[in-house]
């Protein structure tokens, strides 16, 4: 147990479920909160600043009392440096020497979370200017210079053909 949790991954804490004290996190934690080992142990994650809603903690600490575990939670954390991290989080409970704590995993997921809000905002405009271009006599497209000086055409209207010759695809 011990060289997975220290060598995981994923960040991975255990706090007492009492008082809600870290008792033990390992390495991945302290790097995507921004904390050190001395910061994070003994404290909470309420004293610690961590939790963007403190709602959200208390609802999972609701659901971990109900039904002894939760998976899957997207949570928004506080890295030391105030920056919004996103988190997939899943924790349970454990009994150590009688006492309970809470065994929690967390992967940081804002690149997803940032990769997915592009792609909404590509489909929005790409939703707008097929609007666009239905109304307009002509053709409208859009095109994208990559570094390596490749392009690329992600949008074009259905028009396009009677100038170029091309279908939108």
């Amino acid at each position: 147990f011990s060289t997975v949790f220290h060598k995981s991954p994923l960040s991975i804490s255990i706090a007492r479920l009492e008082d809600d004290r870290f008792i033990d996190v390992n390495d991945t934690f302290l790097k995507m909160t921004g904390l050190s080992r001395e910061e994070a142990i003994g404290h909470t994650p309420h004293e610690l600043k961590f939790w963007v809603d403190i709602k959200d903690r208390d609802s999972l600490v609701r659901h971990i009392k109900e039904r002894g575990a939760v998976s899957g939670f997207e949570i928004k954390l506080q890295h030391k440096s105030g920056e919004i991290i996103y988190v997939l989080f899943s924790a349970e409970l454990i009994d150590l020497g009688g006492e309970l704590y809470m065994l929690s995993m967390a992967q940081d997921i804002s690149e997803r979370k940032k990769m997915e809000e592009a792609l909404r905002q590509q489909l929005r405009l790409q939703d707008q200017l097929t609007r666009l271009a239905s109304v307009v006599p002509g053709t409208i497209y859009s095109f994208h210079m990559s570094p390596d000086e490749t392009m690329s055409i992600p949008f074009a209207s259905a028009r396009i053909k009677e100038i170029f010759g091309l279908t939108p695809e």
